[in-house]
């Protein structure tokens, strides 16, 4: 929020994926009192999104969207917002790349003005004891499945 003139909540707020982080991250945001949108390819993620009250973006539909947010979050690690797309962001929406693979055109958004915030492994710079832990128990639970004996 302190690269925005306005807070999370009540904020439209678009999150790019719905793996691990993008589930997450809804869930933190809409806690807080933001209007989540998530994009993503899958129908069956398509249909969570919406399950879990937030407001579904199919990727064959996101131009359509993007000039009604506050904030992007993006986990996609893989390049998909293109000069084309960026063109349709507001000039005040603030871009949060979460991914350790920028998924925006860096240096076309810049150009632009686009606020532009770098946060790849952000848990683990900011809390890295529990992004530990989190790590630990996922590794846990994946050797005890394949029958390792801990």
């Amino acid at each position: 929020m302190q690269n925005s003139e306005i807070t999370l909540n009540d904020s439209k707020c678009l999150i790019l994926g719905f793996g691990r982080c993008g589930k997450i991250l809804a869930h933190k945001l809409k806690g807080i009192g933001a209007r989540v949108y998530v994009e993503a390819r899958s129908t069956q993620d398509l249909a969570y999104i919406s399950t879990y009250d937030y407001i579904p973006i199919p990727l064959y539909d996101l131009k359509k969207h993007l000039w009604k947010f506050d904030f992007i979050f993006n986990t996609i690690p893989v390049p998909i917002l293109t000069a084309e797309y960026i063109d349709l962001f507001p000039k005040n929406v603030v871009y949060i790349e979460l991914a350790s693979v920028s998924g925006i055109d860096k240096s076309y958004s810049q150009a632009l003005g686009i606020h532009y915030v770098p946060a790849p492994s952000l848990p683990g710079k900011v809390a890295p004891m529990t992004a530990a832990s989190i790590l630990y128990q996922g590794l846990t639970l994946i050797m005890l499945k394949q029958g390792e004996k801990l």
